[in-house]
């Protein structure tokens, strides 16, 4: 059973909740636009509106088809605990803009965004977070404490934006692609950073140098690209399996 959660209209919650503050100079919040956002942005337009009204006068009923009547985020007042995995892709296709904790996250699942350049809901966890695995594509997760997870966290692409202000604790963590993530604290775990982009305290390598000789072929071409059309996905999910596929490495003690 998961602890019960508010939703608070994303317009309210940017106020209320502090958004502006927290987006701020970054645009995660402008993809989550309704039906009434582009209607104005049209009418704000003379020359789009004039042509678009000559063509159609239900213009604006079919905008209202297509987008959001408006997007909520999950609130939790205190500290939440959750049952099963939090799929991000899919919470934002049902209108939720993200998650706000105001205090600790005991997540008994994993944070799943595998998207990469579509939107994801956000979550924001203003305490700690504890969970089983994350893996990272284009959302926006900012913990303002410290993160301990039982399996992996992998940053699978640079679109998104990774702040984790404490420690980290994992089996592995993995910084891939070039996108600017930061950990403040430590990383106790093993894995390594690819990005020249990311502030964190790790080793520096990627997933050729790192995968076992025997399983080579499977994950890598002649060209040493990915045979998987989406990149590292496959390497990943070989991981979430349980797939012993890289080299041995240590867990990094805090320096």
């Amino acid at each position: 059973m998961s602890d019960p959660f508010s939703l608070v209209p994303l317009r309210e919650a940017v106020t209320s909740l502090g958004l502006d503050r927290h987006f701020d100079n970054r645009t995660t919040l402008h993809q989550f636009v309704t039906a009434d956002d582009r209607i104005a942005e049209v009418e704000a337009n003379p020359e789009r509106f004039t042509r678009i009204d000559v063509h159609s006068d239900t213009w604006r009923d079919s905008f209202r088809r297509m987008y959001p009547a408006r997007y909520d985020v999950r609130h939790y007042a205190n500290h939440a605990v959750l049952a099963g995995d939090l799929d991000m892709d899919a919470l934002a296709g049902q209108e939720i803009a993200g998650i706000v904790v105001d205090g600790d996250l005991e997540l008994n699942g994993s944070i799943m965004n595998w998207e990469i350049d579509t939107s994801a809901a956000f979550l924001w966890v203003r305490g700690n977070l504890h969970c089983r695995d994350i893996v990272f594509g284009c959302m926006d997760l900012v913990v303002d404490g410290n993160v301990t997870a039982a399996g992996l966290i992998v940053v699978t692409y640079n679109h998104g934006h990774l702040l984790i202000k404490g420690d980290v604790r994992a089996d592995r963590v993995i910084i891939d692609d070039d996108g600017p993530s930061t950990i403040g604290g430590h990383v106790i775990a093993r894995g390594w950073n690819a990005s020249p982009n990311a502030s964190v305290d790790m080793r520096s390598s990627e997933w050729i140098k790192e995968i076992r000789p025997e399983f080579r072929d499977e994950f890598f071409g002649a060209d040493d690209g990915f045979t998987c059309d989406n990149g590292n996905v496959d390497l990943v999910k070989a991981l979430l399996a349980g797939r012993d596929i890289l080299r041995d490495d240590k867990a990094q003690a805090p320096s």
